[in-house]
């Protein structure tokens, strides 16, 4: 997958904007807050419909704009394709790849896909269980379209649930949470399903990476922790009968305390190097490691899938790794289109495989 062009129009802030970019490496390089991210994240978008940074798409507009527009020329093997991904406050968003609307977001990563790795992941391993459902939840949504849907159904289900359960005076109380229980159990148990087999097949791929990154001196293992205790999640009526009877054993203290206790939304993913657990007992090295080779994973297995490597997006991250890390980084992203930001030397050379941009004040101008 390589991008030709971009074009923005009143996005962030950028009035218009189009670029050319390298089939290989793309640096990008300025001061803070001229619009490096923002170009990043405008690639982004056209693959999971959401941006990384922002709330709402309402804050991607221009300031005094009432709309933006982005353009994407790329190639999917060698088929050469045009994306359109426009939003208005009036109109929303229309999203077109080719000429014909994506009918569903979740949609998109079947045109389009890219692999982030941004400064604020490194807090992943060392932060809130959310941060790690959410990095692994990102990663099933580029391989499986359908599964945004189940986990967008899942939330909503959750949501509803904790709404209900602050309202126990209601006469048809019981049965209504009945309902909601049954619907969780339903898109609960699939994406146990998809959570287990993935976070396997990504830890395999991961383990690769660090036997190198550390000449073997280093085993990385990548579990899935359910809420439940299951030792196998692949089936999903198993998963379902476990659901089922969590929500029955934690039904009076849900209720008491109007809120959902048990689910796929209290999952943990857990990463382990030479039998210890990264996040109680890893050293910050260690964590960045983690985080590294899961992004170098991740673009592996969107390869063997699909057939093509996606666009990997390093927002100013070479400034976070050691040198060790960012050679290993550096040699592995040959053969990736690759677009870099950085706010000074990147440690890269200049050659014919990379292309040097400055960016500033909204605008960004090819490096001669």
């Amino acid at each position: 997958m390589k991008i030709e062009r971009v074009k923005l129009f009143n996005y962030r802030n950028f009035s218009e904007e189009e670029v050319f970019l390298n089939p290989e490496v793309n640096v990008l390089r300025g001061q803070n807050a001229q619009g490096k991210t923002n170009f990043l994240e405008s690639i982004y978008l056209f693959s999971q419909a959401k941006s990384y940074r922002a709330a709402s798409e309402k804050d991607l507009i221009k300031f005094g704009c009432d709309s933006f527009l982005l353009e994407m020329d790329f190639l999917t093997g060698d088929m050469p394709m045009h994306g359109e991904y426009k939003f208005s406050e009036s109109e929303k968003r229309e999203v077109k790849f080719n000429g014909i609307k994506a009918s569903k977001n979740s949609l998109l990563s079947e045109h389009f896909k890219t692999v982030l790795f941004s400064p604020e992941e490194i807090d992943v391993i060392k932060g809130e269980k959310e941060l790690r459902r959410n990095l692994i939840d990102d990663a099933i949504c580029n391989l499986r379209p359908n599964y945004a849907k189940i986990l967008k159904d899942y939330n909503k289900c959750v949501k509803q649930k904790n709404i209900l359960l602050k309202k126990r005076e209601l006469k048809n109380f019981d049965s209504m949470l009945d309902v909601w229980n049954l619907r969780l159990s339903e898109y609960g148990s699939r994406l146990m399903m998809y959570r287990g087999s993935f976070t396997r097949l990504l830890s395999q791929y991961a383990k690769l990476h660090m036997d190198e990154l550390t000449e073997g001196k280093e085993e990385l293992l990548i579990k899935y922790v359910p809420f439940i205790e299951a030792e196998n999640t692949d089936n999903i009526e198993e998963n379902k009968d476990l659901f089922n009877y969590s929500m029955e054993k934690y039904r009076r203290a849900e209720i008491e305390r109007g809120q959902s206790l048990t689910g796929p939304h209290r999952d943990d993913i857990e990463f382990i190097i030479n039998g210890n657990n990264v996040k109680l007992f890893g050293s910050q090295g260690q964590m960045r490691s983690c985080i590294l080779c899961v992004k170098l994973a991740m673009t592996e297995i969107i390869k063997d899938r699909c057939g093509f490597y996606p666009v990997l997006l390093l927002d100013d991250i070479l400034s976070e790794l050691d040198k060790k890390r960012q050679s290993y980084l550096t040699d592995k992203i040959k053969g990736k289109q690759t677009i870099i930001t950085c706010t000074g030397v990147s440690g890269l050379r200049r050659s014919k495989r990379t292309t040097f941009f400055t960016v500033e004040n909204g605008k960004i101008t090819k490096e001669q």
